[in-house]
C-alpha cells in the first residue's frame, strides 16, 4: 500500500491525521478516502450514546471522542433498569404490574388464565411514550387463579382502524393476543402449540457453585453447538444433556470456550435458532432456565467460558401476530415498515434500529443472558444484515473490494447507520457497562474496515471476525467433485485465502462450521469422501483411495486453518471427528425425522474406526497449541509463507515453531522448500 498519502488537512469538523486512531493511520489510503467519513458515523453513534444515556436518567459522555465511565452506565441504565426491570411482568408492593411498548396500539389488556383470557377484565392504561400498564393486584377478588409463578399470560392488542403507526394491528381494529416482547420465559403447548409466556421464576435464586473462568483465555478455542442435536438419541436434546455427556468430551478435546446455538426461544424447531420469536427467553424446549444455569455453572466448572449466538438482525414473521414479536402486516413497532421490514431470502422480520425502544430490547437481550445466565460473550448472527440495507443480498466479494472502499464508507455504501450505532452500542455495553467485560464475535461477511476496532477508537468494537471464507475455499478446492482426486491443490491461493486479514483484526478461524453441515449442504468430511465413509472407514483395514485422501486433508484443512490463519479457532460439533453427512431437523418434508438431527458419538468412541483417529487429531492440535501457544502470536503475513505449487508444499513459521505441509498425495518431502 501507499505509504505517502498525505494527511487530511485539519478544519472544523475534520480532524488532522495525526488525530486519526492507528487502525487508520496504518492504512494511508483508508484515512485518504474515508476518514471524514469514519469520524462522522463515530460521532453519530456518540450522540445516539447521550441520548439513551439521557433518556434514561444517567448523565451521558463527556462530549469528547470516546466513551467515559457515565456514558457506559447510563447505557445500563437504560437497557437494565429502565428495560429489564421496568417492561414486562414484574412483581412490586401491591401485586404485579405489566407494561408494554406497543405505540400504534389503540387498546391494550393483559390476559392469562388468571382471568379465562377476558380483554376486559384488566385493560392497560396508556401511560406515554406508546407505553401500556396494568396492574394485578393481590387482593383482586375477580381472579379466576392466582397470578404466581410458571402461570401463563399475553397481551391483548387492538389496533387503529385507520392504521396509525406503521398501519393497523392484525384484524382491522379487532383484538389480537401477542407475545409480550419482554418475556423472560415461555411455554409451547404440546397439543395445539401456542406459545404463552409464564409469569417468571426468579433467577437470581439459582446457586451458583463456580467462578467465571478467566478471560480471555491464554488461547481461544471454541467449540460451536446446537444444545438439540448433541445427542446421540432421535429427540430434542436438552441443556441437561449437553452438562452431563458433552462437557467432559469437549473439556477432554482441549477447547477452552462453548458457543450455544439456538439459545432463544424460537417458535419453529427447523429454523436451527435463526426465526427467535421472544428474543429474552431461552430455547424452552431445551429445558427451564434453570438447566441453562446449571449448564453454564458446569463449564464454568470445567474452566470453558459459554458464548452464545445473538440472532439481533432479524425476528420471526408471523402471519396471525400471535407469536414472535408483536406485529401486524405493515411491519409492527420493532420493525422497518413496508418491503424493507422483510427479509426476502428468509422470510424474517428486520428490525428498525432507529427508534429508542428497538435498542433498549435488543441491548437487554445482551445484559440479561450476561448476567442472568453469566454468559461470558456472544456472537452476533448475521452482523452484515444489521450493518447494511442492501443486506448483502446478490452481492459477490468482488463488490466489496473497491481500491477506495467506496462500498464501505462512500454515498453508494448503502450503510444503515443505525445499525452500525446498534453494534457500537452492543460492544460498548458489552466492554464497559457489564461486569465482566464480554468477548464479542461478528459474523461478517463484506469486510467492512474497523469491526475489531474499539469503539473509542472509531470502531465497531468487537474482539474477533469470522473468517468467513476460508470454509469456502476448503469447500471448493478439497471436494472429490471438484476435479481428480490426483489433481494437485492450488497451494498459492490457499496460502492467500488463509492470510487474508486486516493488520486491525483478530480472525476467528475454522474449516467449517455450522452453515456446512446444514441442509443443502455437506460436512466437509462427507465432500471428501462422499459414500466410502459409509463402508470403508475401518482401522482394520487398508483405505480406499478416497478415505485416504480425505482422511489427510480433513487434518491438513484444519490443522493449516488453525496454525496460519488463526486468531481463535472454533469447531461445530462432531466435525472433529468427521461427522458424515449433513444437519436436518425434523419438517413435514422429512417426515418429522431425527435421523439427521443428532450426532453419532459411537463412530468417535470405536478405536476400530477411523473416526477414533481423526478425533485423536483434534485433541493432539490442541495440545500442541496448548504447548506452544501459538494463538497468542500474531498470524503470518503473506510475505511470511513459502508456498511452493510445483514441490505442493507450504511452509512457514509461528511461535517459534516450524509449520510444514506436503500437499503432494502420492509421495513424502525430503526436505521443506526455501526461499
Amino acid at each position: 500500500r501507499d505509504q505517502s498519502a498525505a494527511p487530511i488537512p485539519s478544519s472544523p469538523g475534520v480532524a488532522a491525521l495525526s488525530d486519526y486512531p492507528d487502525w487508520i493511520v496504518a492504512d494511508p489510503l483508508l484515512a485518504d478516502s474515508s476518514g471524514p467519513e469514519i469520524r462522522r458515523r463515530h460521532l453519530r453513534f456518540r450522540e445516539a450514546l447521550d441520548s439513551l444515556c439521557a433518556e434514561g436518567g444517567v448523565g451521558g459522555g463527556d462530549g469528547q471522542c470516546h466513551p467515559s465511565e457515565g456514558s457506559a452506565e447510563g447505557l445500563r441504565h437504560f437497557c437494565v433498569e429502565r428495560g429489564l426491570r421496568h417492561f414486562g411482568l414484574h412483581r412490586d408492593a401491591v401485586g404485579w404490574r405489566f407494561r408494554e411498548w406497543a405505540p400504534s396500539a389503540a387498546a391494550a389488556s393483559l390476559v392469562g388464565d388468571f382471568n379465562g383470557w377476558d380483554v376486559t377484565a384488566h385493560p392497560c392504561e396508556e401511560v406515554g411514550g406508546g407505553v401500556w400498564e396494568a396492574l394485578v393486584r393481590d387482593d383482586d377478588t375477580t381472579l379466576l387463579a392466582p397470578l404466581r409463578v410458571g402461570a401463563r399470560f399475553k397481551v391483548a392488542l387492538r389496533g387503529l382502524a385507520g392504521g396509525g403507526e406503521g398501519g393497523g394491528w392484525e384484524g382491522g381494529g379487532g383484538w389480537v393476543v401477542s407475545m409480550p416482547a419482554w418475556a423472560l420465559e415461555v411455554q409451547q403447548d404440546p397439543s395445539s402449540y401456542e406459545v404463552c409466556a409464564l409469569v417468571p421464576r426468579s433467577l437470581g435464586g439459582f446457586a451458583w457453585q463456580h467462578a467465571r473462568p478467566s478471560r480471555p483465555p491464554g488461547s481461544l478455542r471454541v467449540y460451536e453447538v446446537h444444545v438439540g442435536i448433541a445427542t446421540a438419541r432421535e429427540e430434542v436434546g436438552r441443556w441437561s444433556d449437553l452438562r452431563t455427556d458433552l462437557l467432559p468430551r469437549i473439556e477432554k478435546l482441549g477447547y477452552t470456550a462453548l458457543l450455544l446455538l439456538g439459545l432463544q426461544e424460537h417458535g419453529y424447531y427447523a429454523s436451527f435458532g435463526y426465526q427467535v420469536t421472544s428474543p429474552l427467553a431461552p430455547a424452552e424446549r431445551f429445558g427451564p432456565p434453570s438447566e441453562l444455569q446449571a449448564l453454564v455453572d458446569a463449564a464454568h466448572g470445567r474452566g470453558l467460558l459459554v458464548l452464545g449466538e445473538m440472532v439481533l438482525a432479524h425476528s420471526a414473521s408471523s402471519s396471525t401476530g400471535r407469536e414472535g414479536l408483536p406485529q401486524h402486516a405493515g411491519g409492527g413497532p420493532y420493525f422497518l415498515p413496508g418491503e424493507a421490514g422483510h427479509h426476502p431470502g428468509w422470510g424474517s422480520r428486520l428490525f428498525d434500529y432507529s427508534r429508542t425502544e428497538v435498542l433498549r430490547l435488543l441491548l437487554a437481550t445482551i445484559a440479561h443472558f450476561a448476567e442472568a445466565y453469566r454468559l461470558d460473550g456472544f456472537r452476533l448472527d448475521a452482523a452484515s444484515t444489521v450493518l447494511y440495507r442492501h443486506r448483502c443480498l446478490g452481492l459477490s466479494p468482488a463488490h466489496f473490494c473497491g481500491a477506495r472502499y467506496e462500498a464501505f464508507f462512500g454515498a453508494s455504501s448503502d450503510v444503515d447507520e443505525g445499525g452500525l450505532t446498534f453494534v457500537m452500542l452492543a460492544n460498548l455495553l458489552a466492554k464497559r457497562a457489564l461486569q465482566p467485560p464480554l468477548l464479542t464475535v461478528a459474523e461478517e461477511s463484506s469486510g467492512y474496515p474497523g469491526l475489531c476496532a474499539p469503539t473509542h477508537a472509531w470502531g465497531a468494537g468487537f474482539d474477533y471476525r469470522m473468517a468467513m471464507g476460508i470454509p469456502d475455499l476448503w469447500g471448493r478446492e478439497l471436494a472429490l467433485a471438484h476435479a481428480p482426486a490426483d489433481a494437485p491443490l492450488p497451494v498459492c491461493e490457499i496460502a492467500d485465502e488463509l492470510t487474508r486479514a486486516r493488520c486491525d483484526e483478530r480472525r476467528l478461524a475454522y474449516a467449517e462450521c455450522h452453515d456446512q453441515s446444514l441442509v443443502g449442504d455437506q460436512a466437509l468430511a462427507f465432500r471428501l469422501m462422499g459414500a466410502a465413509m459409509y463402508d470403508g472407514m475401518s482401522a482394520g483395514a487398508p483405505p480406499s483411495p478416497a478415505v485416504a485422501r480425505g482422511v489427510a486433508l480433513h487434518k491438513v484443512s484444519r490443522l493449516l486453518t488453525y496454525a496460519l490463519a488463526a486468531d481463535a479457532y472454533l469447531n461445530f460439533v462432531g466435525n472433529e471427528f468427521g461427522h458424515p453427512e449433513w444437519v436436518e431437523l425434523p419438517t413435514g418434508d422429512n417426515g418429522h425425522s431425527f435421523h439427521h438431527a443428532r450426532r453419532r458419538w459411537f463412530l468417535a468412541d470405536d478405536p476400530g474406526l477411523r473416526y477414533a483417529q481423526l478425533l485423536a487429531f483434534d485433541r493432539a492440535m490442541h495440545a500442541a497449541e496448548a504447548s506452544l501457544r501459538w494463538l497468542s502470536s500474531p498470524p503470518p503475513t503473506r510475505g511470511d509463507v513459502c508456498a511452493d505449487h510445483p514441490a505442493q508444499q507450504l511452509c512457514f513459521c509461528r511461535a517459534g515453531a516450524l509449520f510444514a505441509f506436503n500437499l503432494r498425495h502420492d509421495s513424502s518431502a525430503d526436505a521443506v522448500t526455501r526461499e
